[in-house]
């Protein structure tokens, strides 16, 4: 979920009348209004018509705005409207725009993790077709994957980071047709690996931000982090290698959601940028470790 952006008392007016479907708008002045999109807006009613949420989602600091068209509902009522010239534009705090701030957690669907000693493939299955976008995430010694296979779904490599021999990984899947619920990820050679696989209510990911990494060696505490650049509200991986297998725990500094965070070869996380973010883990036995965290959109 994309986190709104807010301020106060700001308020101007439609510079050129709209119908009930244009997306794109001109204000006389975005004094006041936040710097960075998305926010919400109220159109007022004028004679005749309704008053209507909706949310800008490009052009703050301009006069030119891109709206999302009766994004929310108004007093019952849901639906764009044509308003005139010189219509009143107030920012507003609306009930998505609210639910935007107060949750931290990515919207998962569903997850599901598998782990092998020595393979050159590891099969997950999910609990109902996935519809939505999909996130891999790969751990393993000695090497990362070579592929992944599932029906319908075209898995694409993003990002692959590796240090001490450990190999993390972050793939994306685009769902063509119904795709099917079993998932293998593919090894050059047999190898010791641990994959998540995530279903998140969001359109297919496409890319991943800059990476912040992290290696140490003969350890039993592994941090990850700072990680500081991505925009507020941004959807955000991590994940740590290990060369062990052993019982694991750990956490962050912001809410989190992981499909497998004790034990295994590694452990990722999905989480919702918001300031700053840091990973820790932690084991009985000192191992050697990789470690990663990025946004992806």
């Amino acid at each position: 979920m994309t986190v709104d952006n807010f301020s106060n008392a700001a308020e101007t007016t439609l510079n050129g009348a709209i119908n009930n479907s244009t997306t794109a708008i001109t204000v006389t002045s975005a004094t006041g209004f936040p710097a960075n999109t998305p926010f919400r807006i109220r159109i007022k009613a004028e004679s005749g018509n309704l008053d209507e949420i909706c949310t800008v989602t490009a052009g703050a600091g301009t006069t030119s705005w891109t709206v999302t068209r009766a994004s929310e509902s108004y007093a019952g009522a849901q639906a764009g409207q044509s308003h005139s010239d010189g219509a009143t534009v107030q920012h507003v705090l609306t009930v998505e725009g609210f639910l935007s701030v107060t949750t931290p957690m990515p919207d998962i669907t569903q997850s599901t993790s598998g782990f092998q000693t020595s393979s050159t493939t590891n099969g997950i299955t999910f609990g109902a077709t996935p519809t939505k976008g999909l996130i891999c995430l790969v751990f393993g010694t000695t090497r990362g994957a070579s592929s992944i296979t599932q029906t319908n779904v075209t898995w694409t490599q993003r990002y692959t980071g590796n240090g001490n021999s450990q190999f993390f990984e972050v793939w994306t899947g685009a769902i063509s047709g119904t795709a099917g619920t079993s998932v293998t990820v593919n090894f050059a050679s047999a190898t010791r690996s641990n994959v998540e696989v995530y279903e998140i209510n969001h359109a297919d990911f496409t890319s991943v931000g800059t990476a912040v990494t992290n290696t140490g060696s003969a350890t039993t505490i592994y941090t990850m982090g700072p990680l500081t650049s991505p925009s507020r509200g941004s959807i955000c991986v991590g994940g740590i290698t290990t060369n062990g297998a052993g019982s694991q725990y750990g956490g962050m500094n912001i809410p989190f959601f992981s499909a497998n965070f004790f034990g295994g070869q590694g452990r990722g996380v999905i989480f919702i940028f918001n300031e700053i973010a840091m990973m820790w883990a932690q084991t009985p036995t000192a191992l050697t470790y990789f470690g990663a965290m990025m946004s992806i959109s």
